[in-house]
């Protein structure tokens, strides 16, 4: 069963790192195992220094879901929008893979 990711509905942290990633065309398998794994170590990780706050998240954009993952996309999946706040901003580009990392 699909379960939400914490980062979505976390509280604000000190310190945010946003990665932003295309993939190589052939490369789905790799990338579907590295995905897979990521959860788990931002788990270990928050567990491991409790202190610090640490969540994750991990977003596919629309284009590159039905490459790796055709046959289970979500009814309501929508391109990753734009977004600005606090002279702070974050264009609507198109990219295959989004990870965010916020921590204190």
């Amino acid at each position: 069963m699909a379960q939400e990711q914490l980062g979505v509905c976390a509280e604000a942290n000190i310190h945010g790192l946003y990665l932003l990633f295309n993939a190589n065309d052939g490369r789905e398998a790799f990338i579907r195992q590295v995905l897979a794994k990521l959860p788990g170590l931002f788990d270990e990780l928050a567990e491991r220094f409790s202190e610090a706050m640490l969540c994750g998240m991990v977003c596919i954009g629309t284009s590159y879901w039905d490459v790796l993952y055709p046959e289970q996309r979500p009814a309501l999946l929508k391109p990753f929008p734009a977004m600005e706040n606090d002279g702070y901003a974050m264009p609507g580009i198109p990219y295959d893979i989004f990870i965010q990392i916020r921590s204190d």
